[in-house]
């Protein structure tokens, strides 16, 4: 019965070997791997490599932001001048109109333009 525990116990010693070795080994991997992906941030600076990210997603937004604001404004004083041309061209027709027909000063006076 004792040669079967030192069988027993011999085994059980190269399993905790390999399994001690293995995981060493894996160790090391990882740490080559670590080291291999630190490399890819300028002075190996995770954090500050996602804070400039961070930056730049929130830059693009504001920018974002900017441009469909600068649109709607855009729209809002474009349409406000093209109704205030088609009025002073509706005006001039109006009073061109009645100067050809005599009633120029009257309507002229009415419409709050001319003399």
């Amino acid at each position: 019965m004792n040669e079967e525990r030192r069988d027993y116990s011999s085994i059980s010693k190269e399993i905790k070997d390999f399994v001690r070795d293995e995981l060493n080994a894996h160790e090391q991997r990882e740490k080559e791997w670590l080291e291999g992906v630190l490399e890819a941030f300028p002075e190996r600076d995770v954090k500050g490599h996602r804070d400039y990210h961070e930056n730049k997603i929130k830059a693009a937004k504001a920018e974002e932001e900017f441009w469909k604001v600068a649109r709607e404004e855009f729209t809002r004083v474009g349409v406000s001048a093209i109704a205030g041309v088609i009025k002073v061209v509706a005006v001039l027709a109006i009073v061109t109109v009645a100067y050809k027909f005599g009633l120029g000063p009257t309507v002229a006076k009415l419409l709050g333009v001319g003399t």
